[in-house]
C-alpha cells in the first residue's frame, strides 16, 4: 500500500548548453493532517523497512509511465530512478523491472538506476552481479552521492558503473574552496578517462553554472534549473 506517496521530477541538463536531457524521479509523501512530509523525515526510516521494496517498485512504475509520452517528442530523454538496498538485495527484483519495461514499452537504455547510500553496505560482489544483469538488458547505472564515503569509491572501482553523481556538498561554496575544486576536478577527470558520465548536483545560480562548466562534467542538476515538480 503506497497511499499518500507520489513522484516529482527534477530536470537533468546538458552542462554545455543547459538543455534539459533527462530527469530524476523523487518520491514524495503527503499525509493528513501533516500535509507534505519532507523526504529527509521518511526516506531513511523507510530504507530500514521491508515495505521499501514495494515503494521502490511503485516509484519505478510511475516514473516509466509518466516519462514514456515524452519520448515521442524527445527520444533520448532519460529518467534516473533511485534503487534502494531493499530492492537490490532481493533476487526477485529482476523480474518486476523487466516486466515494467515490457508493459510500458519504455526503452531500457533510457532508464538509469541510481544506487543509494544504503546499497553501499552490500558486498561488492552482490552489487556487481545485479548491476551486470541489468546492464546486459540495456539499463544504465549511476553511483549517487559519490564522494561521501569510502564504500562508494570501492563500488566505482569494482563495479562497471555508467555514471557518477557528485554529492552537492562538494559543489556548495566550491568557488571559495580550493579543496573542493581539486576533488571535483579529479573525480570528473577520473570519470571521463574511465568512460563514465558525471552529474554535478546542487547547481543553484547562473554564476555557479558558468563557473562549473570549466570542469568538463556531463550533466548538471539543481534548483537553478528547477525544483522537483509534478509531471503535469
Amino acid at each position: 500500500n503506497c497511499k499518500g506517496f507520489y513522484v516529482e521530477y527534477q530536470p537533468v541538463v546538458n552542462s554545455k548548453n543547459s538543455a534539459i536531457v533527462g530527469a530524476e524521479a523523487l518520491v514524495r509523501w503527503s499525509m493528513e493532517p501533516y500535509g507534505k512530509v519532507p523526504p529527509g523525515m521518511f526516506i531513511e526510516w523507510m530504507e530500514t523497512d521491508s515495505s521499501m521494496y514495494d515503494l521502490g517498485n511503485f516509484v519505478l512504475r510511475i516514473a516509466l509511465n509518466d516519462i514514456k509520452p515524452l519520448l515521442e517528442i524527445c527520444p533520448k530523454f532519460f529518467i534516473n530512478v533511485n534503487i534502494s538496498a531493499r530492492q537490490l538485495e532481493r533476487p526477485e527484483f529482476r523480474g518486476p523491472v523487466l516486466q515494467m519495461l515490457e508493459e510500458t514499452g519504455f526503452p531500457a537504455e533510457n532508464l538509469c538506476m541510481e544506487l543509494t547510500e544504503r546499497c553501499r553496505d552490500f558486498p561488492v560482489e552482490i552489487i556487481r552481479k545485479e548491476v551486470e544483469f541489468f546492464q546486459s538488458h540495456g539499463i544504465r547505472f549511476a553511483m549517487d552521492d559519490y564522494g561521501t564515503g569510502s564504500a562508494s569509491s570501492d563500488i566505482v572501482m569494482n563495479v562497471p558503473m555508467d555514471e557518477i553523481k557528485l554529492d552537492m556538498s562538494f559543489i556548495r561554496g566550491i568557488q571559495e574552496n580550493p579543496k573542493n575544486q581539486a576533488m571535483v576536478k579529479s573525480i570528473v577527470e577520473f570519470a571521463n578517462e574511465s568512460g563514465m558520465s558525471t552529474c554535478l548536483e546542487g547547481v543553484e545560480t547562473e554564476d555557479l553554472q558558468d563557473y562549473l562548466r570549466s570542469y568538463g562534467a556531463t550533466w548538471f542538476q539543481g534548483y537553478y534549473y528547477s525544483k522537483p515538480v509534478p509531471i503535469t
